[in-house]
């Protein structure tokens, strides 16, 4: 009788330590997907039946980032986990997007720029996205406010932008650049800069009361308004046709699911998009492209102008090019 007795104790210590496990997500069974379904459920309070899983993928080290989204809240939370489905801490995570940004990354310079920048002619112009940092407060626009207060609130946004953009844009036209395309909408300026301005490089300077020059630092990464320097790609020729030069997008299907989607027969097909363009200059989609094959083109305002902003979205919608 005492052995039935201690016999079923054990069972029930088993059996008990097995629910704890899986109480606290750490049963082996579960997927790295139900995991973060679960420790979102349980830190937020969330029905765990109003939770889907969205998007994975792996940063570095085993370590896996797991979206998910509370339905009903249109709320997207992360889960950090290691290759034993234990939660990583955001200051780990910090650390290793630090390490990642120094392979791609020399201070504000994409390394890409950099090592362009030190060959050749250092009088030669290279194109290069200047991203800058954003103010305190800028302006937003909301969507939901009538007419007349969404257009007030856009004119305040293109002026923030202009504002924001000036050192920059001063600075390359005062140094033989050129300012190619000034953003109204985003902190982006698109320029044309000597590739001397592009490395840090010491320049004297004379004071008015010394004699002594004064030794600075002149380079467009030194102007505190920039964030980040981009060296901008441009297109090649693959068979003898033009498509964007993007050496990262071979990965976007694959990073988005879409190849997913497209095995399980959903393709777009019947599926009508129209892409609208802000009506400023060119906004027209070029047609004569091969893999642009179909579609129609609307331009009442200004006529039948191309822009190759409008045709890349095209291509991103609907590009029949094997390669995308």
């Amino acid at each position: 009788m005492l052995k039935q007795k201690i016999f079923l104790t054990a069972k029930l210590a088993i059996l008990g330590a097995f629910l704890l496990q899986v109480s606290f997500g750490q049963t082996p069974s579960l997927s790295q997907e139900q995991l973060a379904l679960q420790i979102i459920s349980q830190r937020y309070a969330i029905p765990i039946s109003e939770l889907t899983f969205v998007h994975k993928a792996t940063i570095d080290e085993g370590i896996t980032r797991i979206k998910v989204l509370h339905v009903p809240a249109t709320q997207v939370y992360v889960v950090n986990l290691d290759a034993q489905n234990h939660e990583v801490d955001d200051a780990t995570i910090q650390q290793i997007l630090s390490a990642h940004r120094g392979r791609w990354f020399i201070g504000k310079l994409e390394r890409a720029l950099a090592d362009a920048a030190k060959t050749g002619n250092p009088n030669e112009l290279i194109k290069v996205d200047v991203w800058l940092k954003p103010g305190t407060n800028p302006p937003q626009l909301d969507r939901d406010a009538p007419e007349s207060v969404r257009q007030a609130q856009l004119e305040a946004i293109k002026s923030y932008h202009a504002v924001l953009r000036k050192p920059v844009e001063d600075f390359v036209t005062h140094n033989n650049g050129q300012v190619i395309y000034g953003s109204q909408l985003a902190p982006l300026v698109h320029v044309a800069v000597p590739k001397s301005l592009i490395n840090l490089v010491q320049s004297q300077s004379f004071t008015l009361d010394s004699s002594q020059p004064l030794t600075q630092s002149l380079s467009l990464q030194s102007l505190p308004e920039v964030d980040t320097l981009y060296l901008t790609r441009q297109l090649q020729t693959i068979q003898q046709q033009r498509i964007p030069y993007s050496p990262s997008l071979d990965h976007s299907t694959r990073a988005i699911n879409a190849d997913n989607f497209w095995s399980a027969g959903f393709r777009g097909s019947g599926i009508k998009i129209a892409a609208i363009e802000f009506p400023s200059g060119g906004t027209g989609i070029d047609y004569s492209q091969p893999y642009l094959a179909d579609g129609t083109y609307c331009h009442p305002e200004d006529g039948p102008l191309r822009s190759d902003h409008a045709t890349e979205v095209a291509g991103v919608i609907a590009s029949t090019h094997p390669y995308l």
